[in-house]
């Protein structure tokens, strides 16, 4: 249900005192306090809320890097170094001053050495991250699945809290109470305009940013009800080029968005050298933890309530509202707190614009079943039959046709099948062919071939109608582009998109919900997973029919989907995955030819609608 306000139907004292923003920089905690943003006493609406618990559970997430925590410390000491320097310099001159400038010059020093201070309890903090995360990486990542270019292993949060008592780093340690008194003063001093220092004499950015997050992370984990929310995962992967890695949802189609305190170390610094790649000793005098390869520490938090409540326990309403909130059982039972109403709206465009099917059998009879298995064995026909079902519905749906893969490497299996075989050209008879970039730089550019080649045919080939994109689901394409009209005319969905189970973070994630599910009334691990999957495929599917006016079919490509009123072994019944929307009109078929003589008397039918809709137009200007 998006949420939609006019300002032509709303008193002007109500847009004086409303605040439009993206919701995801209420939820982190480091960007809502720096701004001018306040919640409490506020209703709030949070449209497009179908990703609010991954946005919560990365807001509440922290990532350092080795060479972060190696760069911040070097940069703490240089500056310790040069504010003491400028302290003895002072002092030794201010003896042979008099008067005002005597005056000025103590004030000087006084200034300098409570800088001192504060920039002394930093890198004393940072020291023992720093030691502490030398001492634990190597220590874990001996458990790792052995792999050449990538070891992770995580731990739970009893012995991460062992740990940081070990190196006086726990939340009760009284050296925060030096600490963050030391961070808002230095932080403080540098935004006050009156500040003349120099650049050179101020701590970097990085030591700041590095220092903020543990801040913040400490801060959560302070709290003894919400320490087993926090999972420890060291990971070291081999650095080959500049990369940066997303959150766990984004799999095989990721989206862009980390929040500024995770990404990439250095994106954030502009070093695309965020490695050490030799075996010689670092900037900070040390040996890498591995040579050649990125090592990190990841705090994850399991538990979307942390950051929501955090963020909006202080408001007077709060309201989620999205197109594919559905399935909802997870906002109810992480988000932490009660939701008093529910309301899923009816759909505005009438039924007989809507073709919804489902797709057990391909062609040829054989099944449509994308799981592992079917995928990549070598004698599986489901290949083979996904290509001829697609070139079947590309030959009889003119304009644009989006197809849905569960990830990239399905993606190019299916399409290098069809370049090999006939099945592409005859496609490319009638659709320019694209395929979603891994790149979002890239969309759009390959956004514009498609919409031309939607728009104007006719400049692509004389008997192009259109054109047909290959996308992966959580990606850009499936995620926040209006394929309004003729722009996506039919949306075929390749099988389920479950996350990818060999993931650690979904690992965890499942085993964090499965260990909690009773205490905390959490919907059981496979519960949760199931739930991530049909809300992705939700989000695809709505791409399509995007006004009253619109028409368009959707096809659920896989025999699994046949099965929408049973109920599986995690409990969650079938039928309440798929919105309403379009479990009012799914027809399952089970026979290909009938499938393909209803959509083209659909289409035929859609087509002849338009064509009277132009004519009754033409009347009434003439």
């Amino acid at each position: 249900l998006p949420v939609l306000l006019f300002s032509r139907f709303v008193e002007q004292p109500f847009l004086r005192s409303s605040t439009f923003f993206y919701y995801s920089l209420t939820l982190d905690p480091i960007i809502r306090n720096s701004s001018d943003v306040h919640l409490k006493h506020s209703v709030v609406i949070l449209d497009e809320a179908h990703n609010i618990e991954d946005n919560c559970r990365e807001a509440a997430s922290f990532t350092f890097y080795e060479k972060e925590i190696s760069d911040s410390l070097v940069n703490l000491r240089e500056k310790e170094n040069t504010t003491l320097k400028l302290i003895e310099k002072s002092s030794a001159a201010v003896d042979l001053m008099d008067g005002m400038e005597k005056e000025a010059t103590n004030a000087c020093i006084e200034e300098y050495s409570l800088e001192l201070e504060r920039i002394t309890a930093l890198a004393l903090l940072v020291d023992d991250i720093f030691k502490w995360f030398r001492d634990s990486s190597p220590k874990l990542l001996q458990y790792a699945r052995k792999d050449d270019s990538r070891l992770s292993y995580t731990v739970h949060h009893g012995y991460l809290e062992v740990d940081l008592k070990r190196f006086h780093l726990h939340p009760d340690d009284a050296r925060y109470q030096i600490v963050e008194p030391a961070y808002k003063g230095l932080v403080a001093s540098y935004q006050d305009p009156k500040d003349n220092r120099p650049v050179d004499n101020k701590v970097g950015s990085v030591a700041l940013i590095c220092v903020e997050k543990w801040l913040y992370f400490i801060g959560y984990f302070k709290d003894e009800n919400k320490r087993s929310m926090y999972k420890l995962n060291v990971c070291s992967e081999k650095v080959y080029q500049f990369h940066e890695r997303g959150s766990y949802i984004q799999g095989d189609g990721r989206r862009d968005g980390q929040s500024v305190k995770n990404i990439g170390y250095s994106q954030m610094t502009g070093d695309e050298s965020d490695v050490w790649l030799s075996s010689t000793q670092g900037p900070g005098g040390h040996d890498p933890i591995r040579s050649g390869y990125r090592t990190s520490f990841n705090l994850w938090c399991m538990c979307p309530e942390l950051a929501f409540t955090d963020a909006f326990s202080e408001c007077r309403s709060i309201i989620l509202a999205s197109g594919t909130l559905c399935p909802v059982e997870t906002l109810k039972t992480e988000l932490g707190l009660k939701f008093h109403s529910q309301m899923e709206g009816d759909q505005v465009i009438p039924s007989e614009q809507i073709f919804a099917s489902v797709l057990p059998m391909g062609p040829s009879g054989h099944r449509l079943c994308a799981t592992y298995r079917n995928v990549n064995e070598d004698n599986s026909p489901f290949v083979s039959e996904l290509a001829l079902t697609i070139r079947t519905i590309c030959l009889t749906v003119p304009k644009g046709i989006l197809c849905f893969f569960p990830s990239y490497r399905m993606l190019t299996l299916v399409f290098e099948y069809m370049e090999n075989s006939s099945i592409l050209r005859q496609i490319q008879h009638k659709k320019v062919v694209v395929q979603e970039p891994r790149r979002s730089s890239e969309l759009p550019m390959v956004m514009e071939v498609y919409e031309s080649a939607i728009k104007n045919p006719s400049r692509h080939g004389r008997h192009v109608d259109g054109a047909l994109m290959f996308a992966v689901f959580r990606g850009k394409v499936s995620e926040g582009i209006d394929f309004t009209d003729d722009l996506a005319r039919l949306v075929i969905s390749v099988g389920i998109p479950f996350p990818n189970a060999m993931d650690e973070l979904v690992k965890e994630k499942k085993m964090y919900n499965d260990e909690f599910c009773k205490t905390k009334a959490l919907l059981t691990g496979d519960q949760w997973y199931v739930t991530q999957a049909y809300r992705a495929l939700n989000q695809a599917l709505g791409r399509c029919l995007r006004h009253r006016n619109d028409w368009g079919a959707l096809v659920l490509v896989d025999e699994r989907l046949v099965e929408q009123a049973t109920t599986s072994g995690s409990k969650v019944v079938s039928s309440a995955r798929v919105s309403t929307w379009i479990r009012d009109q799914l027809v399952v078929y089970r026979q290909f030819q009938n499938f393909e003589s209803s959509l083209s008397d659909f289409v035929r039918r859609m087509q002849l609608k338009d064509e009277e809709k132009k004519f009754d137009v033409s009347d009434t200007l003439l």
